[in-house]
């Protein structure tokens, strides 16, 4: 996602092209949508966005011009809020909290509480380096990162949860929340954390 304002293509409604008269001629990345109307494509509208959505793009020759990252690239909703809150499975059992995304880490990042001090937390540095420093941890915290950009950009909702859980919500959870919340406010949304069982410890 790109952080400068942009403007919806009228073919595919990813945000992919120049907002306003900049984006006029523009191509989409998307769905190689040429932004001038009717006369470049050499189609109507309505045929290219019934060709977007079988086979997506304009046309069968526009398909080896498309980059396939590129619907990860750009949002098709302008999703702006998004909230992320860590917490415990262990005080959830029998109902989860609400949410759009859930991640569950127990059986993905080794729980560190062993090799900790008692009574840090995944706010204290010795708990961020024990996780971080593990390449296994590093390389599944990459791929989680391009599973959540690619459902908020699917998504058609406003304002996005995502839940991370770990057994406790102390450890493994907070780290991991917070490392979310961190880059996504580097690509401009508005960021809200919430660590529910470090209030309860």
């Amino acid at each position: 996602m790109e952080n400068k304002k942009m403007g919806k293509c009228p073919c595919c409604e990813y945000y992919s092209i120049g907002f306003g008269e900049e984006g006029l001629w523009d191509i989409c990345p998307v769905c190689f949508w040429e932004n001038g109307g009717d006369g470049p494509n050499h189609m109507t509208l309505e045929e290219a966005r019934k060709n977007f959505n079988q086979i997506g793009a304009i046309d069968k020759k526009a398909l080896e011009f498309i980059n396939p990252e590129s619907k990860n690239k750009y949002k098709r909703k302008m999703l702006n809020k998004i909230k992320v809150f860590s917490f415990g499975f262990k005080y959830f059992s029998e109902k989860l909290p609400e949410c759009n995304l859930r991640i569950d880490l127990r059986n993905k990042i080794q729980n560190p509480q062993d090799h900790l001090p008692k009574g840090v937390t995944g706010r204290d540095a010795i708990v961020i380096k024990t996780i971080f420093k593990s390449e296994q941890n590093k390389k599944y915290i990459s791929s989680l990162m391009k599973r959540i950009q690619k459902k908020i950009n699917e998504t058609d909702l406003e304002v996005f949860i995502i839940a991370v859980g770990c057994r406790s919500g102390i450890h493994r959870s907070v780290v991991v929340a917070d490392y979310i919340s961190e880059s996504l406010k580097k690509e401009g949304y508005e960021i809200t954390t919430e660590h529910i069982n470090l209030k309860i410890r």
